[in-house]
């Protein structure tokens, strides 16, 4: 990690990728100089604090932003209709999932993270919506690594349009002005699945031949040229995909398959881990850093799995899970309860911690807008679509900070201007 970092700077980006180079090769302050030399350190750099949150309105789409180290909401961006939010693996993106108008879009929050010699310099500008838009049949899952965007479209099995997957590079939708070029890769039908960026190519789901739940049954690894080669074993019922650095994990009804670059180059391979325990996985999430995967594991435990490895851990949770993350240290699980607890789950030993009361008890399963958890190191954010508020939370020790009124009916949440590169993994105070 590095260990300086230049205080954030506002700057009045037209060409991000442009004008963040120019900024670059100014020197740095006398705030820079002032943080001294690499050198180890007990706390955790507070730079993280830097970080904007991204809330969407689960009736009108709006996005509001909080950011973090002025404790204050300092925007909204109108929207047009309900839409689903992820975060790129890079923190400088928000991608928003439209599927009633079939498409999907980015957003930026007005945080950059950027390398300068032995430090960061991150900088701070106007939230704003990318002019840049994705069109396709029922968009579904986002897969966001190694710079790269993948959305995934389930096509359409009333007019036999094919799923697809459209990759976007996060390097041209820094340059603003120029409409980036998406690489996109075509399934064999219709149906509900994944895809991610991989070297060469990209991972995709296989329909099962003639189910009429549009299950998926595998992964092919399909080349820049459109070759496809079917990766074995099988994932059958398959359900969620996460990157796990040049890894990506799939849950499927048996294990969790785990594909990777072959030895030696030449495609890829994939490995199935068997789950700990009975039950299977819906959701997983990777983190990178550490090479893990965790997921869900039927509705009140969840399971660690090594992706190299395949050595795991179960954890009963105690109640239904109806959301959970991991912090980015990766050091906890935190899980958003049916019985509106926030549980924190450590994924070294499995102790829980709980903090209960932070929303009234709820249904996991449900129509209209939904709860939404978003962590950063110190601090998890949830939102209440029923009372109007976000939720600030200490996560260690669990304690409830502040409870932001900001009407509507606040639903999904991303923490962006975040990645490995402002996270001190060591512990400490903000």
């Amino acid at each position: 990690m590095f260990d300086r970092f230049c205080h954030a700077k506002r700057a009045g980006l037209s060409r991000f990728g442009f004008v963040l180079a120019a900024l670059l090769g100014a020197a740095c302050g006398p705030d820079d100089e002032g943080a001294g030399p690499a050198a180890a350190v007990e706390a955790r750099h507070p730079s993280w604090r830097r970080a904007r949150v991204a809330v969407a309105d689960g009736v009108s789409g709006a996005v509001s932003i909080f950011d973090v180290e002025e404790d204050a909401w300092i925007a909204t961006l109108p929207g047009d209709g309900p839409v689903s939010m992820h975060a790129t693996e890079s923190g400088d993106f928000a991608v928003l999932v439209s599927p009633g108008r079939d498409e999907g879009y980015f957003l930026r929050a007005g945080v950059s993270v950027a390398p300068h010699d032995d430090h960061l310099h991150i900088y701070k500008f106007e939230p704003s919506r990318h002019e840049f838009t994705i069109e396709g049949a029922a968009p579904g899952a986002v897969v966001s690594s190694a710079g790269q965007v993948t959305l995934f479209f389930e096509g359409s099995a009333a007019d036999g349009t094919p799923a697809q997957a459209a990759v976007v590079s996060e390097e041209e939708l820094r340059i603003r002005g120029e409409t980036p070029v998406p690489r996109w890769f075509v399934a064999e039908a219709p149906h509900h699945g994944a895809a991610a960026a991989v070297e060469g190519g990209a991972l995709l789901t296989r329909p099962l031949p003639g189910d009429p739940e549009g299950q998926a049954e595998g992964v092919s690894f399909v080349n820049d040229s459109g070759s496809a080669e079917v990766i074995m074993p099988g994932c059958p019922a398959l359900s969620g995909a996460a990157p796990i650095d040049r890894r990506v994990a799939f849950a499927c009804e048996d294990g969790v398959l785990v594909v990777e670059p072959a030895e030696g180059g030449g495609g890829m391979v994939g490995t199935k881990w068997p789950y700990p325990g009975d039950g299977r996985a819906r959701t997983l999430v990777g983190h990178g850093p550490s090479g893990f995967v965790v997921g869900d594991l039927g509705p009140s435990a969840v399971f660690r799995i090594d992706a190299a490895t395949g050595a795991s851990a179960r954890f009963d949770v105690g109640a239904e899970m109806c959301l959970f993350g991991t912090e980015p240290r990766g050091e906890a699980l935190f899980a958003l309860t049916s019985d509106g607890a926030l549980r924190r789950i450590e994924l070294a030993t499995g102790a829980i911690t709980s903090l209960d009361g932070v929303v009234p008890p709820f249904a996991c399963e449900g129509q209209g807008p939904r709860h939404g958890l978003a962590l950063t190191p110190d601090r998890a954010f949830v939102t209440a679509p029923g009372s109007g508020e976000v939720l600030e939370i200490d996560v260690e020790p669990l304690v409830m900070v502040e409870r932001h009124v900001i009407g509507g009916a606040p639903s999904g949440v991303v923490v962006l201007g975040l990645d490995a590169r402002n996270i001190d993994l060591a512990p400490g105070a903000h």
